[in-house]
C-alpha cells in the first residue's frame, strides 16, 4: 500500500505531464491549421488525427480521481456516470493515438522502402488508417460502456477497465457490483493485445527503414566506385587506355615540342622536327585545318555624327562581319554606293579593318531635300541616336524581349497556363513576406557577440548535408523513439503484475504514469524540431522556447 505522500504523487504528476501534453498538441494542431499546406499531405493529416487523439486522451487523464465515485479514492468527487465518461475519453484517445503512431510509421515505411507517391499512399493506404483509428476505437469504447467495465482501476489512480469492487476480480467468492470477472479478459484482448501489434509492427517498420536506408547508401556510394576486377569494368578500362593514348599522341607531344623548342634553344643539335609521331601529328593538322574564320552579320551599330549644315547627314555603319564593310547613305530615296575600299587596310589581310579611316570618310547628299524629307530624317536620326546613347535603355528592352513568357508557378491551370488566381497569389505573397522576414532576421542583432556568430556559422558549416531520404528516415526513427519511450515502463509494469493484486513497484509506476502523457508533448518536439534547428543557425541568440513559439506561429515545418 502506497503512503499519501506516493499517492499524492501518483495523482498530480500525471496531471502536469499531461497539461503540457495537451498544450503542445492543441498548438501542433494551430500550427497545422496556420500553415499554408494545412492539411494537404498525409502526414499532416495522420499526425493531426494522432494530436486530436492525444488531447482527448490527456484532457481526460488530467481528472484522475476527481470524477471517480464518492468515497472510492483520494479526492473523489465524482459519481458512475463521470467515472464513464473518463474511462471511456481515456480507452477512445489511448488506441486511437497508438493506432496513429502505427499509421506513421506506415507512412514512412511505404515512402522510403517502397518509395510509394503521395498519391498512391493517399488513394490506397490512408484511408484504412484512418478507418481503422476512429472505427475501432469507438465501436470498443462503446461495447466496454454497455459492458459497465470502466470503473476505477485496481491502482486507484483513473476510471479503466476494471470491476467494482476490485477483489472480486481475484476471489470467486465475491460478485462483481458493476462489470464482470471478464473484465481482466477485456483488458487483455483489448488493451493488452492491441498495444503489444502495435508495439511489434512499429518496431518492424523501424528495423526496416533502417535497413533500407543503410542499403541505398550502400548502393548509391557503389555507383561511383570503380571494381577493377569485374568484367563490367572492361569498357571503361578500354576507355581508358584509348585515353591515355590519345593524350601521349596528341596532348604530350605539343608538351614535349615545347619543351624540346627550349631546349634548342640552349642546344642547337637538338631538332624538333625528329620527334616521334610528328608526321602524323603535321597530317592532322591539315586535314582539321578551319578553311575559313567564322563571320556574323550581327551585332551592327549604327553611329550617326551630325553636321552642322542641314542638307547634309553623315552615316556610319560599321559591322563586325569581316566580308562587308560599307556606309550608306541614309535619304529619302536616293543611295550612293557602297564604299568598300575604304576600311580596307592592304589586299594581303582581307579581314582587317581600319575602324580610324573609316570613320574618317564622309558621304554627302547631293540632292536638296525638302524641308518635309528633311524633318522626318533628322526626327528618325534623332530617334536612333538617343536609342543607342542609353545604354540602360536598351539593356532592358533587350532583357524584357529575351525573358521568356512562362506561366505563373502557382495561379495557372493544365488548361489555361496563364489563369490568374488571386487567392494563389496571395498565398504565395504570403510566404514570401515569411520568408523575407526570416532573412532579414538573419542580420545578427544588437546584443550577439561575434564569438557566438563564429560558432553558429562553423558549426553549421561543418554540419553534413544530408539528402531527403536521411531526413525522412531520421525524422520517422524519432517519432518511433518517442512512442517507445512513453510506453516501454508502462509495458514492463504490466507484463510484471498482470494477474496479480499486489501493487507495482513506487518508481515503476510514477516513472509509467509521467510518460505516457508526455507523447503529445516530444510529438510536438519532433515535428517541429527540423525548422527550430533551421532558426537556431540564423538566429544563435533566440532560445529555444522563443524559436518553438516562432514555427508555431508561423506554421512552418519541414516533413
Amino acid at each position: 500500500m502506497y503512503s499519501r505522500a506516493q499517492q499524492n504523487s501518483i495523482i498530480f504528476v500525471p496531471i502536469i505531464a499531461g497539461s503540457l501534453s495537451s498544450i503542445s498538441s492543441v498548438a501542433l494542431i494551430a500550427s497545422i491549421l496556420r500553415s499554408k499546406v494545412k492539411l494537404h499531405r498525409a502526414v499532416r493529416r495522420i499526425i493531426f488525427g494522432f494530436c486530436t487523439y492525444d488531447v482527448v486522451y490527456s484532457i481526460a487523464l488530467n481528472l484522475a480521481t476527481f470524477v471517480a465515485p464518492k468515497g472510492e479514492a483520494l479526492y473523489a468527487i465524482g459519481n458512475i456516470g463521470t467515472c464513464d465518461a473518463q474511462g471511456f475519453f481515456i480507452y477512445v484517445g489511448y488506441l486511437g493515438s497508438i493506432l496513429y503512431n502505427v499509421s506513421l510509421a506506415m507512412y514512412y515505411l511505404c515512402t522510403i522502402r517502397f518509395s510509394l507517391s503521395e498519391r498512391t499512399f493517399r488513394e490506397r493506404i490512408e484511408p484504412f488508417c484512418h478507418l481503422i483509428s476512429i472505427v475501432s476505437s469507438l465501436a470498443i469504447a462503446i461495447f466496454l460502456l454497455a459492458k459497465k467495465s470502466f470503473n476505477l482501476d485496481g491502482r486507484e489512480r483513473f476510471c479503466y477497465i476494471s470491476a467494482t469492487p476490485k477483489e472480486c476480480l481475484y476471489n470467486d467468492d465475491i460478485q462483481c457490483e458493476r462489470g464482470s470477472k471478464m473484465s481482466l479478459s477485456y483488458a487483455l484482448w483489448f488493451s493488452i493485445i492491441p498495444f503489444a501489434t502495435v508495439f511489434i509492427i512499429i518496431l518492424l517498420s523501424m528495423f526496416t527503414i533502417i535497413i533500407a536506408t543503410v542499403v541505398r547508401q550502400k548502393e548509391s556510394s557503389d555507383r561511383w566506385c570503380i571494381s577493377k576486377g569485374s568484367d563490367d569494368s572492361d569498357d571503361s578500362d578500354y576507355e581508358s587506355c584509348l585515353m591515355k593514348v590519345l593524350t601521349w599522341c596528341f596532348g604530350k607531344k605539343e608538351q614535349t615540342g615545347s619543351s624540346n623548342h627550349e631546349a634548342r634553344t640552349d642546344n642547337p643539335d637538338i631538332d624538333i622536327s625528329k620527334a616521334p609521331n610528328r608526321p602524323l601529328i603535321e597530317k592532322l593538322d591539315q586535314k582539321y585545318q578551319p578553311k575559313s574564320l567564322p563571320t556574323s552579320s550581327k551585332n551592327e551599330i549604327l553611329r550617326t555624327l551630325p553636321t552642322t549644315s542641314k542638307n547634309e547627314r553623315i552615316h556610319s555603319l560599321v559591322a563586325s562581319d569581316a566580308k562587308q564593310v560599307r556606309i550608306t547613305q541614309v535619304s529619302s530615296g536616293n543611295h550612293v554606293s557602297s564604299l568598300r575600299s575604304s576600311g580596307r587596310s592592304n589586299a594581303s589581310d582581307p579581314h582587317a579593318f581600319d575602324l580610324k579611316k573609316m570613320r574618317a570618310s564622309k558621304v554627302v547628299v547631293k540632292k536638296e531635300l525638302t524641308e518635309e524629307d528633311s524633318r522626318k530624317l533628322a526626327k528618325s536620326i534623332n530617334s536612333v541616336h538617343d536609342g543607342y546613347d542609353e545604354e540602360l535603355q536598351i539593356l532592358r528592352t533587350s532583357q524584357a524581349i529575351a525573358k521568356p513568357k512562362i506561366a505563373p508557378s502557382r495561379s495557372g491551370t493544365q488548361e489555361d497556363p496563364f489563369k490568374f488566381d488571386l487567392k494563389v497569389v496571395r498565398q504565395s505573397i504570403r510566404r514570401e513576406s515569411l520568408v523575407t522576414r526570416l532573412n532579414e532576421e538573419i542580420t545578427p542583432k544588437q546584443g550577439t557577440s561575434l564569438r557566438t556568430l563564429h560558432r553558429s556559422t562553423k558549426k553549421k558549416a561543418s554540419r553534413p548535408k544530408k539528402s531527403i531520404e536521411e531526413r525522412a528516415s531520421l525524422q520517422c526513427l524519432l517519432y518511433i523513439s518517442t512512442f517507445i519511450f512513453c510506453y516501454i515502463v508502462p509495458v514492463i509494469q504490466q507484463f510484471v503484475m498482470y494477474n496479480k493484486e499486489d501493487q507495482p513497484i513506487f518508481a515503476l509506476a510514477l516513472i509509467g504514469v509521467t510518460t505516457i502523457p508526455l507523447q503529445g508533448f516530444l510529438m510536438a518536439l519532433v515535428y517541429t524540431g527540423p525548422y527550430v534547428r533551421s532558426i537556431k543557425d540564423s538566429h544563435p541568440e533566440y532560445s529555444w522556447f522563443k524559436r518553438f513559439v516562432e514555427v508555431i506561429k508561423s506554421g512552418g515545418d519541414q516533413d
